[in-house]
């Protein structure tokens, strides 16, 4: 086998194991708790083998105690003054009773035409989605109320929204090792949400599926060419 065939063959290896890599994208949001001081933190991690890189906060943006601890209590005050806007807006918007309240789409007719766009697609737009695995997909809420009665509403359209989000991701992509506890706080009324899980993929699931949509698209316009056509001759 001369140098030519072996340079071809590794070459080959080399775009196979590219195709195979695989990538995981860690994610984890807590929205934290007023009450207690501490600020809603986003984190997101690229994860290639045994390399993890920050893609948020990135690495030069990582914080001392002490900076966390002054940026948390100037979160606090830019959430009290928010806050307070927010309150003299809605009490302005009560004030108007001229104004026709619109129809609103609820969440779950929301969820249910974005699955019927998702299965009309063709068969390389499921693969995409399939292609796409969420893994250790954990889920803490916490709803509070202004009372035991709001706090009770809340927690059961929060049960609905979450279950019917996770019932729509299942037909979407795969879901492993989820892990959802919802629970109401009837004591302090505060709420919290904390959301984290890994996002894997491997590239050459991401590229068949756009060289398949890509030849789908190609055919639909040769066909529409063809139509064409003959419908002139």
């Amino acid at each position: 086998m001369d140098a030519g065939w072996i340079a071809v063959l590794v070459l080959a290896l080399l775009l196979l194991a590219l195709l195979l890599f695989p990538i995981r994208i860690s994610l984890c949001y807590d929205s934290g708790n007023r009450g207690n001081g501490q600020a809603q933190t986003f984190r997101c991690v690229l994860e290639l083998l045994w390399w993890k890189i920050p893609l948020y906060p990135s690495q030069e943006k990582m914080l001392t105690p002490q900076q966390r601890k002054r940026k948390e209590k100037k979160l606090a005050r830019k959430n009290a003054k928010r806050d307070a806007k927010a309150a003299r807006k809605g009490h302005k918007k009560a004030s108007k009773t001229s104004e026709k309240p619109r129809a609103k789409r609820n969440l779950s007719e929301t969820l249910d035409l974005l699955l019927q766009i998702s299965r009309s697609g063709s068969k390389a737009v499921k693969r995409f989605w399939k292609g796409f695995r969420v893994d250790h997909l954990t889920l803490y809420l916490k709803v509070g109320g202004v009372d035991a009665q709001a706090t009770a509403v809340s927690y059961g359209k929060a049960n609905a929204a979450v279950y019917t989000v996770y019932a729509f991701l299942m037909q979407l992509v795969t879901l492993r090792c989820t892990k959802i506890q919802i629970e109401p706080d009837f004591i302090t009324g505060e709420s919290r949400i904390y959301l984290s899980g890994k996002l894997f993929f491997r590239i050459g699931t991401v590229l068949a599926a756009g060289l398949s949509a890509s030849g789908d698209l190609l055919r639909l316009l040769l066909g529409g060419e063809k139509a064409q056509k003959t419908a002139v001759s």
